[in-house]
């Protein structure tokens, strides 16, 4: 007997961000003037603000955080001959380049400028398609239960905490891909703990001054301590979401150009291979004729000058290119 259709979300449970947010954060970067629009276009409906975001800014498929776990799962059930579709509330234009990339699916489902296709509206237009219990579905939200009341069998997808037994109360779930765990070394990592170190400077003045028994200066030091490294930390933040495309590429194909920040070259083996890469960049730079032939003070300045652009032109390129 064929299997039932297998029907897939897409934001959070196919991959590991919402193309909502992921536009949004575009239209920023690329055409900030635009964001001004927003709530015009989300006082139509969401279906609006979603057409008008993608139409507006370009996703590379290929670039997508895919949840590797769930593809590999899914290849399996394809190649049993199982009919896989694609439906998710992200608009028709972003499903579609996703599902041509994948080359898995054999049909799309998805918001089209008029109806949002999340929750009970999702529920529906599965109804109509397959009819009552004649799918199974995969999901990982609170709005994915009006779509689980009517499939056949659930597969719930790195739901958060209690959203299985949800899930087990109105239908019947087959499959459970577990969350990825994230303890206090991802938040350590996001908010680049190691860089606060530098604002230990700031006690400097108080014991070269041998005010240490001051009280009251400890806690305004404190103060401004956290003050400047969360500041510092909402910088890292903000560059990281204006530069979540290019992050997402491999090393290799990020450092063809030098790009002067050590902090978005990957890890390890491969970020010294860039920083090797920076190093070689500078030095011809300084090697080049019209530099070779001025002092040496001269050379020192118009390289040091040179490196400076460099990270100028980088950090002012993630926010207006």
């Amino acid at each position: 007997m064929d299997q039932p259709v297998l029907v897939v979300d897409l934001d959070g449970t196919l991959i590991h961000t919402d193309m909502l947010h992921e536009s949004a954060l575009k239209l920023f970067r690329d055409r900030p003037l635009d964001t001004l629009r927003i709530p015009l276009w989300l006082s139509r409906g969401k279906a609006v603000l979603k057409e008008q975001l993608a139409s507006r800014t370009h996703v590379d498929p290929k670039t997508l955080p895919y949840n590797t776990a769930l593809l590999s799962w899914l290849k399996g059930q394809k190649s049993e001959g199982r009919r896989l579709v694609l439906c998710t509330a992200s608009d028709r234009s972003i499903a579609d380049g996703i599902a041509r990339h994948l080359d898995l699916f054999d049909e799309v489902m998805a918001s089209d400028g008029t109806l949002n296709l999340a929750g009970p509206q999702k529920a529906q237009a599965l109804v109509a398609r397959f009819g009552d219990k004649g799918f199974d579905y995969a999901g990982n939200s609170e709005a994915d239960l009006a779509v689980w009341a009517h499939a056949r069998q659930a597969i719930v997808v790195e739901a958060p905490a209690g959203l299985v037994q949800k899930a087990a109360a109105v239908s019947t779930v087959s499959q459970v891909f577990e969350r990825r765990p994230t303890g206090p070394s991802a938040w350590r990592r996001v908010l680049r703990v190691h860089q606060w170190l530098k604002n230990l400077l700031l006690f400097v003045p108080l014991i070269a001054a041998h005010d240490v028994y001051n009280l009251e200066a400890w806690g305004a030091l404190v103060l401004a301590f956290f003050s400047f490294s969360l500041c510092a930390s909402s910088v890292y933040i903000a560059n990281d979401l204006m530069d979540l495309e290019s992050d997402r590429l491999p090393p290799r194909k990020r450092c063809i150009i030098p790009c002067m920040d050590f902090s978005t070259c990957g890890r390890s083996a491969q970020r010294e291979k860039c920083g090797t890469a920076h190093r070689k960049f500078i030095l011809q730079i300084a090697q080049s004729r019209s530099i070779k032939t001025a002092r040496k003070e001269i050379r020192l300045l118009l390289c040091c000058a040179g490196f400076c652009l460099l990270r100028l032109r980088r950090s002012i390129g993630s926010l207006f290119l």
